[in-house]
């Protein structure tokens, strides 16, 4: 689409900085912009220019005492090596250990990967709900933008409960695998399927874990629950003694 066109476009006019042609090529990546998660910087390629600065592309072979061997067997010495470790973006509140309603667990529930109604909340799991659930990491907006309009859907439920409506609340397992369905049936039209990437987006499907709509979108899904997709516990009626 124009969109997709207009960033790809954008980005190589930025790369037109880079003097050197060779270390052009270097930076330009082989995947379109927004297959992995675009990083803003007016400085960036200004500082990799520098006379003090080497970019390397190389795999790392090894770390020895004296620094860092990449695979072309080039020792590069080093006074301070930073390691960036990553983080695993499907685990959430995994290693939390939480059980529902019936015994299943989270780990059984999110077997082989995780899933969720509406990005907040799960099925056989009463009274529970999710901040940035799964398929609520947006590549293209906040997460506070996000954990707010969740929020204010959470609350809508907190504030029933409060006023005595109901006692607990779950979505069913038909609402939250129509969610899902159409997540997948999304998915495959956009950039990170399409857009020849590897990224931690992706699951052990290959499906990546992002939302694939608009945040206008998201904020609609969510802007007041829809009790017909929940198994809802109301509170007994009490009888004067």
């Amino acid at each position: 689409g124009w969109q997709r066109r207009l960033v790809s476009w954008l980005c190589r006019a930025h790369l037109i900085r880079v003097r050197d042609p060779e270390l052009r090529r270097q930076l330009t990546p082989d995947y379109e912009p927004g297959c992995k998660r675009l990083v803003v910087n007016w400085h960036f390629y200004s500082a990799v220019q520098r006379s003090n600065v080497d970019v390397v592309t190389e795999s790392i072979d090894r770390i020895e005492p004296r620094g860092v061997v990449t695979g072309d067997g080039v020792l590069h010495e080093l006074d301070v090596l930073v390691l960036a470790t990553g983080f695993d973006p499907h685990a959430f509140m995994r290693p939390m250990e939480l059980v529902g309603e019936r015994g299943r667990t989270l780990e059984q529930a999110w077997d082989p990967d995780p899933r969720a109604y509406r990005t907040v909340a799960l099925p056989d799991f009463p009274n529970f709900f999710m901040l940035v659930g799964p398929h609520s990491p947006f590549g293209h907006q906040s997460v506070i933008t996000i954990s707010e309009t969740q929020a204010d859907y959470v609350m809508s439920w907190i504030e029933r409960f409060a006023a005595g409506e109901v006692d607990s609340m779950a979505p069913t397992e038909e609402a939250t695998a129509s969610f899902n369905a159409d997540v997948r049936r999304a998915l495959p039209h956009t950039v990170w399927m399409t857009g020849g990437c590897q990224s931690w987006y992706m699951s052990s499907d290959g499906y990546p874990e992002l939302w694939p709509w608009t945040v206008e979108y998201h904020r609609e899904m969510l802007a007041e629950p829809q009790v017909d997709h929940f198994e809802v516990r109301r509170p007994a009626a009490r009888t004067a003694s």
